[in-house]
């Protein structure tokens, strides 16, 4: 089974999402809490997905959060591409 990374900044959810694993006995993940957008797992090869949370709490698509990076200018639409077709299996 791979290695899992989840992060977040909020300890409250990083400790749900831990309990949650371990009901489901998922315990091949490694929690961190932090920003993201600090921690440049795509430079170093990490395989990536984006997901948004809430659509109805942060009125965020994943089609925004995409959209969000990309004018933040913290990836390129090739970089964004790559994670798009690699969350299709492709």
């Amino acid at each position: 089974m791979l290695p899992l990374i989840g992060i977040d900044r909020d300890a409250a959810f990083i400790e749900y999402a831990r309990q949650e694993a371990q009901e489901q006995g998922m315990n091949h993940i490694t929690y961190i809490q932090g920003d993201i957008l600090q921690i440049p797992l795509y430079d170093y090869g990490v395989p990536v997905t984006l997901n948004t949370h809430d659509l109805l709490i942060f009125n965020q698509s994943v089609s925004q959060e995409y959209m969000n990076l990309y004018k933040a200018r913290l990836m390129t639409a090739e970089e964004l591409n790559e994670i798009r077709l690699g969350g299709l299996g492709r």
